[in-house]
């Protein structure tokens, strides 16, 4: 057990809690961004995959072909597969919700220690900002032992109609906002699309690519803060 393993405070992204918090939550001067799937552990792991597999498995469509089509077509028009899934009427909440409350994370995931103790040593303010829903979050962070590490997790709320999510520009909107802070964003993601929109705004956008590159860029980091 670590000795802080306070889980972070979790914000759903959408308009209406903007418009209930006029006020930053916070006044960050500088800030870490971190996706969670395929960031923070290994993509080989592909658990995203297996939450899509299984979620194609509950709604019927068992065609491979059909299913990579779905994929495509979702993820060109929206960013994110899950939300053109929805939007298409191919995909309903509860469905989604009864594979992710059912998926086995500890048999799929597992804790870094040295993640954990290279994020620890960044005293840079560290927040995740996903896609995914909050139960997922919880559950992964859970199981990767990095509760503790990160102060805010902006989530996507599924059962919301037309929720925000990356890569729309209204969710980067809603992080700026929310924290008071936007050239000052180091922000680090699998995702080609979410480093271009962030990199459109100013921010520093690392592509993610393995577990090497997140350690390799926190310790030029540490050891940036070292020579202030």
């Amino acid at each position: 057990m670590h000795a802080n393993s306070t889980p972070p405070k979790i914000i759903p992204m959408s308009k209406h809690f903007l418009e209930n918090n006029t006020v930053p939550l916070e006044q960050y001067t500088d800030l870490l961004v971190f996706d969670i799937d395929n960031t923070l552990y290994q993509s080989n792991i592909n658990l995203i995959g297996r939450v899509i597999s299984q979620t194609f498995d509950k709604l019927g469509i068992n065609d491979e072909n059909a299913r990579a089509r779905i994929l495509e077509e979702c993820k060109a028009e929206y960013g994110f597969s899950i939300k053109g899934m929805y939007a298409y009427n191919i995909l309903d909440y509860k469905t989604y919700y009864d594979v992710i409350t059912n998926i086995d994370y500890k048999a799929v995931v597992s804790p870094d220690p040295d993640l954990r103790h290279m994020l620890e040593n960044v005293h840079i303010n560290k927040i995740c900002f996903t896609n995914a829903e909050s139960i997922h979050c919880m559950r992964i962070l859970s199981e990767l032992e990095l509760h503790g590490v990160f102060d805010y997790v902006l989530c996507v709320d599924h059962s919301e109609p037309n929720f925000i999510c990356k890569p729309m520009n209204e969710s980067f909107d809603f992080l700026e906002q929310l924290f008071g802070v936007r050239n000052k964003i180091t922000f680090f993601d699998d995702d080609p699309r979410n480093i271009a929109m962030a990199e459109q705004r100013g921010w520093i956008a690392h592509h993610i690519t393995s577990m090497q590159t997140i350690k390799m860029l926190l310790l030029e980091i540490r050891q940036a803060e070292d020579r202030k």
